[in-house]
């Protein structure tokens, strides 16, 4: 597995606690998606500089009282996960991560991992207000950058690896609007074939209805994205790793509804 080193982790401003977990400053989006996260700000801090923290209600909790709320729920935990988040340089010594999630543009990606001329997307693409994305290229509406290298897709393609923004060792990014899931119904309708009293049937397969599935994918991006930081997995390793922590909810998206 490849690395970089990215140095130069910014120190926290305005005396703000200690944390690995931002989002980009000024997003709302992002910071509503990570309040949904958590089921609400009682137990999370986010500065007015992006930096997401527990909360001292969090830590007034005893330790037993802790662990019982973090088991109930994942998106917390995830948070919690994400503000102490680590990686291991190309020496072996553990180090402090930190990984940024955004939905607005201006990426700020630092290049890409392989040799290349290529330069990064800046922005997402143009889209008009509730249009529906094309998803045979996901790209159009997601982002992950990481200092570990990209490897395969899930359909054995071989990717670059987009660098996260300086400063950063990974970073998600995922257009305002929003994901669907199309839940697929059958039924089964009764019918005469040949006349002859007989009665057969066809199945039919039809979309019943679309769920709004965002706060399940960006938990599951932002895993993912943890499992290639932490563990320096690759990203159909750390796919297969969040899919095994979380089941498939996040992981596949049906539509996805611009918001602009």
């Amino acid at each position: 597995m490849s690395y970089i080193d990215l140095d130069g982790l910014e120190e926290a401003k305005n005396e703000e606690p200690k944390t690995g977990f931002y989002i980009k400053e000024g997003d709302e989006k992002a910071k509503s998606d990570i309040v949904g996260l958590a089921k609400g700000e009682k137990c999370i801090d986010i500065s007015e500089t992006g930096a997401v923290t527990m909360s001292r209600k969090f830590y007034k909790l005893s330790s037993k009282e802790q662990t019982k709320l973090l088991e109930e729920n994942d998106g917390l935990k995830l948070i919690y996960d994400l503000t102490s988040a680590t990686y291991t340089d190309e020496s072996g010594t553990v180090k402090d991560a930190k990984i940024l999630y955004q939905t607005e543009g201006d990426f700020q990606f630092n290049g890409y991992l392989e040799p290349t001329e290529e330069i990064p997307p800046k922005d997402w693409p143009i889209h008009s207000n509730g249009e529906f994305s094309d998803l045979d290229n996901v790209k159009q509406f997601y982002f992950g950058a990481s200092i570990t290298e990209y490897g395969l897709d899930l359909n054995d393609n071989q990717q670059k690896t987009i660098l996260p923004k300086k400063g950063f060792q990974g970073q998600v990014a995922l257009a305002k609007g929003t994901p669907y899931l199309a839940e697929q119904k059958q039924n089964r309708i009764p019918r005469s074939s040949d006349g002859s009293g007989r009665i057969t049937h066809v199945d039919i397969n039809y979309e019943e209805k679309l769920k709004d599935i965002r706060r399940d994918v960006v938990k599951h991006e932002l895993r993912e994205m943890l499992f290639r930081i932490e563990d320096g997995l690759s990203y159909r390793a750390a796919h297969d790793a969040t899919v095994k922590l979380y089941g498939y909810k996040g992981s596949y998206v049906s539509k996805f509804r611009w918001e602009i």
